[in-house]
């Protein structure tokens, strides 16, 4: 295969790009809500009300968003973005497994 052709097939290249537009798109969600929030039930409706109230965790996660979607749109801070990540990925699969 040429090089033109193995660039059109490169999908990690693409999957990078997707993800590093939606974090940084859910990070600034954070400070500007234009998406529509989902609504919790229980104790995950429990957790998210306390997580809202203490006022400075929700803008925290979202610059963390910002910030780790710019260093995967850079090819060699990529890396770093995903050890960035890793613990907000593993907290939210935590999430969705044992409480919602």
């Amino acid at each position: 295969m040429d090089n033109s052709l193995t660039n059109v097939f490169n999908f990690d290249f693409y999957l990078k790009y997707i993800l590093a537009f939606g974090l940084v798109f859910m990070g600034i969600d954070k400070f500007v809500v234009f998406n529509p929030m989902f609504e919790f039930t229980g104790e995950a409706e429990i957790l998210y009300r306390a997580i809202d109230r203490a006022g400075f965790i929700l803008p925290f996660i979202g610059c963390v968003e910002i910030f780790a979607g710019s260093l995967l749109i850079r090819k060699n801070t990529t890396p770093l973005g995903l050890i960035v990540l890793l613990p907000f990925s593993i907290s939210t699969m935590l999430f969705h497994i044992f409480l919602a």
